[in-house]
């Protein structure tokens, strides 16, 4: 009885809700419609009263949506700088990879360029690996006995003298570097012709024992080979001179032995050692 009650009341109060509607409807478009200065005020009027009612409800629905612009915009910053640095990697990479192969054609173009002794073949090899100790300056490269390399014959990096092979196996050779404590180049200081010995004592400047005292010598004088004992041909490249406080002249080496990539074997054949060795001079040859 009551729920049929309570429907009734809906049932009225919903057809009264709607009569209201229907007449504030037909009240709000007789009221457009009317063309009188009164109407218009009143128009106005009604219009200005409610402006900030409805700017006032909008304004939520404008926060939201500027704050799904600003989310928008941070996904998309954020996508942005990954990209970014996925570029800058990328880059970074063939950047890194460019430096590699210009270093490798500049060490290519080196001993493309390198003038050998007269009826002194040569054999490009790649270096393998450093296999130097604290007692020892060594490493190995990617030739060997089936490539007909024989122990003793020089190794040049291009820019100059490195060592000169000491072991050979089928396809590899070790190579002892200048810097070696075996290590014995002749050399010749010019311009003015001072003969000695260059001697590795594991620094990377080998140390210059002087056989005799010609002329004066200067620091950044060029050091060459001279060819004697057969080991190493003449006239090549092995450094400038070096002078240190203490007097001790040693060799500041043309070839950088930090970063060898390619060699170049030298085929010169040794000739036999002289019977008597000169005398060796002690001093700067100052």
């Amino acid at each position: 009885m009551r729920s049929q009650r309570d429907r009734i009341y809906f049932q009225a109060f919903r057809r009264l809700m709607v009569g209201i509607a229907v007449i504030v409807l037909v009240g709000v478009f007789l009221l457009w419609r009317i063309d009188s200065d009164r109407v218009d005020h009143l128009r106005f009027a009604l219009i200005d009263s409610l402006v900030p009612a409805i700017e006032f409800s909008l304004e939520p629905g404008q926060w939201l949506q500027r704050g799904v612009g600003v989310l928008r915009d941070v996904g998309t910053a954020q996508q942005n700088a990954e990209e970014l640095n996925i570029a800058r990697r990328e880059l970074a990479r063939l950047r890194q990879l460019v430096r590699e192969l210009q270093h490798e054609n500049s060490s290519l173009k080196k001993l493309v360029d390198l003038v050998d002794v007269p009826d002194a073949a040569s054999i490009s090899a790649k270096v393998l690996a450093d296999t130097s100790s604290p007692f020892s300056h060594s490493m190995l490269i990617s030739v060997g006995s089936e490539n007909r390399v024989e122990p003793g014959w020089p190794v040049t990096d291009g820019d100059g003298i490195v060592g000169r092979i000491a072991d050979v196996s089928r396809t590899v050779a070790r190579v002892i570097l200048l810097t070696d404590p075996s290590s014995r180049i002749p050399i010749k200081i010019l311009p003015s012709g001072t003969r000695g010995l260059a001697v590795g004592d594991h620094t990377a400047q080998p140390q210059v024992q002087l056989l005799e005292r010609v002329g004066r010598a200067n620091p950044g004088d060029r050091v060459l080979t001279t060819g004697e004992g057969g080991v190493f041909p003449p006239n090549y490249l092995v450094g400038t001179l070096a002078i240190n406080r203490d007097g001790r002249v040693r060799v500041l080496p043309s070839a950088d032995l930090r970063d060898l990539i390619y060699l170049k074997v030298v085929r010169y054949h040794p000739q036999d050692f002289e019977s008597t060795e000169p005398r060796l001079v002690t001093g700067s040859g100052r």
